[in-house]
């Protein structure tokens, strides 16, 4: 029965319906000869003479790298005799990923889909569709694009219990632009240490993300680790000294050779001036 009645609206919008009408004459009260009246009937919204034959990609799906967003993927689309399709309906859809979504061409036949984003790398299909059962379909290639993290400011010799200098670290997509919304956490290269602070935070729109209240309460040369799932990445050295050791210790290992001459370079330097320092909570 729909079929039916779609069938019918076809035919319907392209008939002319014919009749004639007779009137009497006000003043004689005879009746005028019958005058034939063409009513025409049109289907508003669709143009019932030309229909999609072409439908072309214009840009947006060459060099397309995961995780990023593709800003605009332009099509053009055409009627069968090469001119353009001005607000015609197009689907477009990519398998499993994106869609479908349904826009108007301008009044040029062009219409634009934004903002697609792929997360995995790899050939995934996508689909245009137009009126009278036009389609475009063919494979977007999307590259891999692992992502890179990057210290721009390194932490430095600190304290115990003192609260670290502002570190800050960028995550950057292989292909170069800033990898926005990430979670970067950051971990130590040694088990057993107690810091506190905020170790998780999400990149800003440049990528980047900044910890500024790590404390930490154990004297020893660390390395900080920032992590992005799978990728990491150490910071250079630093030493947390005991408190009233006011000497930037040598970049070593905690217990080590070097450690204990650093100690004891800062303990007799104090000492000369009559200071009394506290090194793994013992003075001297």
């Amino acid at each position: 029965m729909i079929k039916f009645l779609k069938f019918l609206g076809k035919i319907i919008s392209k008939i002319t319906l014919s009749f004639t009408y007779y009137s009497k004459g006000k003043e004689s009260g005879k009746e005028d000869k019958g005058q034939s009246v063409n009513v025409y009937v049109n289907n508003y919204g669709n143009n019932s003479t030309k229909k999609i034959g072409k439908i072309d990609i214009l840009s947006g799906i060459n060099n397309i790298y995961a995780n990023e967003l593709v800003e605009d993927i332009v099509v053009k689309v055409e009627f069968t005799d090469g001119t353009p399709a001005p607000f015609s309906d197009i689907e477009f859809s990519i398998e499993n990923i994106y869609g479908p979504v349904i826009k108007k061409t301008d009044k040029d036949g062009v219409v634009s889909f934004h903002n697609i984003q792929i997360k995995e790398a790899g050939n995934h299909r996508f689909c245009i569709k137009g009126t009278e059962g036009v389609v475009y379909k063919d494979l977007i290639v999307v590259k891999d694009n692992p992502v890179k993290l990057k210290f721009i400011s390194q932490p430095q010799d600190v304290a115990s219990k003192e609260v670290l200098n502002k570190v800050v670290v960028q995550a950057v997509y292989q292909s170069g632009s800033k990898a926005e919304n990430l979670q970067i956490q950051l971990d130590i290269n040694r088990d057993g240490v107690s810091w506190t602070g905020t170790r998780v935070k999400d990149t800003n729109k440049e990528g980047i993300v900044c910890f500024d209240n790590l404390v930490f309460t154990k004297t020893g040369n660390y390395k900080l680790k920032a992590m992005y799932e799978h990728t990491f990445l150490y910071s250079e050295p630093f030493h947390v000294f005991a408190p009233g050791v006011c000497m930037d210790f040598e970049k070593c290992e905690a217990g080590s050779k070097e450690e204990v001459e650093a100690f004891l370079t800062a303990l007799l330097e104090k000492q000369l001036e009559g200071d009394v320092i506290k090194y793994n909570g013992e003075e001297y």
